[in-house]
């Protein structure tokens, strides 16, 4: 299809819009800009992750919260470099990498390239950035939460009936598809059933379907299948059932393998019981550095119109 005039237009002023976010700074951190662009980035980034679009009176709430995020990622960025903490080269190429699998190949790559507008220098260096902050923030909030041991045990306590394996019963089920309860039905799953006995193995697996009955594997629980449950846990592993009638019909089952409920241990529910206190300790100890960073920064803002808002340390003047 031929490019029309009206959209040559379009593609022109959304090059030209886009330098112009490029060229447009918003803040400045320590001396080194946020441009326009990467704030627009990071508000598409956070309403994406939002569960509905913003309404146009929160879009400012959007905004603020996007550059709230890009004056703390530049000052943690400041941070790492201070001391020499960098990514591995491996780790850059291997993020690359994964991005053009996931992307589908070289030629979507780079169609990924033009529609950013990047170059592969410019992707290489924002990964590089984005890595490095997620080394800095390891280190300053991951690895810096400790979750006492006495108050994850008093939870495991406390909610210990959350933390039960229900049991696990694995049939192969020789279903019957004839459903009334018929002399007829049950003498056929009868003869079905001397089928199985007479194999040496007697594997259900092994019966020729005929159109009457399925064989499959199948995991039985007492509230969906009560008489089919009451009858495997009369079993031993590999043993095999007689006919058995159930609400939709008669079945034949060979049990698998058969694991009592039991309570989870301690050890086994730990990391998600840390889990329920390491997003709190993660927020506030978040909190904390963002105060750390902040407190002998210069941080400037620039407004729509170009006015700046100026803060040194905690300090705010116009």
């Amino acid at each position: 299809a031929r490019t029309t005039p009206a959209q040559i237009n379009q593609e022109q002023a959304e090059v030209a819009a886009r330098d112009q976010a490029r060229r447009t700074i918003v803040a400045r951190v320590n001396g080194s800009s946020i441009t326009m662009d990467a704030l627009i980035r990071m508000m598409n980034r956070l309403a994406m992750r939002a569960s509905e679009a913003p309404a146009p009176e929160q879009t400012e709430e959007v905004r603020q919260a996007a550059l709230d995020r890009l004056v703390l990622q530049e000052l943690a960025l400041q941070q790492a470099r201070s001391r020499n903490i960098a990514p591995d080269p491996k780790n850059v190429d291997t993020a690359i990498a994964n991005l053009m699998t996931n992307l589908g190949g070289s030629h979507e790559l780079e169609e990924f390239l033009a529609k950013e507008a990047v170059t592969e220098q410019e992707l290489r260096a924002q990964v590089e950035r984005s890595l490095t902050i997620e080394l800095i923030f390891a280190r300053e909030v991951l690895d810096k939460i400790a979750i006492p041991e006495d108050k994850v045990r008093a939870e495991y306590q406390k909610e210990k009936q959350r933390y039960v394996l229900p049991e696990k019963v694995l049939v192969t089920d020789v279903a019957f598809l004839q459903k009334e309860n018929s002399t007829a039905a049950r003498k056929q799953a009868e003869q079905v059933l001397k089928k199985i006995k007479a194999d040496t193995g007697k594997d259900p697996w092994k019966l020729v379907l005929d159109g009457t009955f399925i064989v499959r594997s199948m995991e039985l629980r007492r509230d969906r299948e009560p008489q089919l449950h009451a009858a495997a846990k009369k079993l031993k592993p590999g043993g095999l059932s007689g006919v058995v009638r159930s609400g939709d019909g008669y079945h034949i089952i060979k049990l698998k393998s058969y694991e009592p409920s039991r309570q989870l241990r301690f050890d086994e529910v730990r990391a998600s019981l840390e889990q329920k206190f390491r997003v709190p300790q993660q927020e506030a100890r978040l909190a904390q550095w963002e105060q750390e960073l902040k407190k002998d920064a210069v941080i400037e803002i620039f407004d729509q119109t170009m006015a700046v808002r100026k803060s040194e340390g905690n300090e705010a003047k116009r």
